[in-house]
């Protein structure tokens, strides 16, 4: 049998109440009266997994009345999520629940504005510095990214920040920075002379790498079976002060990794690049 008492006030309810308001003997008191009073265990929300139950203009009306409203320090205690840390599963749904998302343009102009002078510690630089190694990105996103940056003026602070960081790196560092842009223009643009000896090698049926890191170094053609190194030296490169140093000290290296090093000088290549092989192959010991 269903009370005959208001729920929240203990008023005596009419049959009229009862069967506009149920439990209540008015709206008022519907709405004071908490939807989990003497519920135990987990409660699910009467709206969870619905979407559409709201009308845009409902929508608009709850955003406006919440507009300018100052929450109490303690309420904002109760939302600061800073430090918490999500299970893996927690992640794994919030990266599948934003793929394929789209943002509006208006939405990303608010999140510039918020990141704008916004520093980040080292710890999260860090943490995103690991995240994104060995990420492969999309022919897509790599487009996006060049055509967002296609001539994009820095100011002069950003510059002199650039020079500044540029400056504190070692000679090392600065290596292994350029190295993926020098191999991937190695790769893409390979000189006349390598291609012409890469065509002999294929034709006598001999297996080799291109750019293939030994150390810090890229040689022009790797002989792995052979521990064989072929360097193609062009007129122009190799003859620039300080160059013959830095292959000297180049070919000490392959020498102490156990490579034989012959390097072919472009003459030879353009005049006979079949000749100027075999010669590199039995001088190597690899004929």
């Amino acid at each position: 049998m269903q009370n005959s008492t208001c729920e929240h006030c203990s008023k005596p309810l009419t049959p009229q109440q009862i069967k506009r308001n149920g439990r209540f003997c008015c709206h008022a008191c519907s709405t004071k009266y908490p939807w989990n009073k003497g519920k135990t265990g987990l409660q699910v929300a009467w709206n969870k997994g619905l979407t559409g139950i709201y009308s845009e203009e409902t929508r608009k009306k709850i955003s406006d009345s919440k507009k300018g409203q100052k929450l109490s320090e303690e309420h904002k205690a109760r939302f600061n999520f800073k430090g918490r840390k999500h299970s893996q599963e927690s992640l794994k749904k919030m990266s599948k629940a934003q793929k394929g998302r789209i943002v509006s343009e208006e939405t990303r102009a608010k999140l510039k504005l918020i990141n704008i002078g916004r520093k980040a510690s080292n710890e999260t630089r860090l943490k995103l510095s690991k995240a994104g190694k060995g990420r492969k990105l999309s022919k897509e996103h790599i487009e996006k990214t060049r055509q967002f940056h296609l001539g994009r003026k820095r100011s002069e602070e950003t510059k002199q920040k650039m020079k500044d960081v540029w400056d504190k790196r070692t000679a090392e560092e600065r290596y292994l920075h350029l190295e993926p842009a020098h191999k991937a223009a190695r790769l893409a643009n390979p000189s006349s002379i390598e291609i012409a000896i890469r065509q002999v090698l294929d034709s006598l049926g001999i297996d080799y790498l291109i750019e293939q890191k030994i150390g810090p170094y890229w040689p022009d053609i790797l002989i792995s079976d052979r521990n064989l190194v072929i360097e193609c030296d062009g007129e122009y490169w190799h003859s620039v002060p300080g160059c013959k140093e830095k292959d000297a000290e180049r070919d000490r290296y392959f020498e102490e990794k156990g490579y034989k090093v012959v390097r072919i000088p472009e003459c030879e290549i353009r005049k006979d690049a079949e000749h100027a092989t075999e010669l590199a192959l039995i001088a190597g010991g690899a004929s």
